[in-house]
């Protein structure tokens, strides 16, 4: 019989698990708990890391100096990215995101260059600047009907009562 048991980076002895044995006092990551409630602790935190890297990898910064518009575009995004070719990527400018971006497909990333190609539709505001949040997009969808502004959407509520 061994006599002990690691599972997600926390040991156990064997001499703990017998009937009330989960319910043992256990220390995992500075806490002391519970023996059950310890192993799902160091489970969850074990998966947050997993999930953080794996954003990290589908989103980035850049000071890059780009123009908005179509055609190719170049940012310095760094390595260890999952900008993978075909992918989309939405790059909008941080101090004004929803008034200056650009959506485009991913031509290249390579040696940290992120190389996007932008359709003549498929970005918005203008200028060069050099403050960019990208991350991972789907393809812009089809345009909807026109609707009701907010304005009208709550007249229209309201006239129901």
């Amino acid at each position: 019989m061994v006599d002990s048991v690691t599972f997600l980076n926390v040991t156990v002895s064997t001499t703990l698990l017998d009937s009330s044995g989960y319910n043992t006092p256990t220390t995992a990551n500075g806490k002391t708990l519970p023996l059950w409630i310890a192993a799902m602790w160091d489970a969850a935190l074990f998966m947050d890391s997993k999930i953080s890297s794996a954003a990290q990898a589908l989103a980035a910064t850049s000071e890059s100096s780009v123009a908005v518009g179509s055609g190719s575009k170049v940012f310095a995004v760094g390595t260890d990215r999952g900008f993978a070719a075909g992918t989309y990527v939405l790059a909008a400018r941080t101090a004004d995101p929803t008034g200056t971006w650009m959506l485009g497909q991913v031509a290249s990333y390579a040696a940290g260059d992120l190389t996007i190609t932008v359709g003549a539709s498929d970005y918005a505001g203008a200028g060069t600047h050099s403050d960019w949040t990208l991350g991972i997009s789907g393809p812009r969808g089809a345009t909807g009907p026109a609707s009701l502004s907010a304005g009208q959407a709550w007249g229209y509520i309201l006239s129901m009562h």
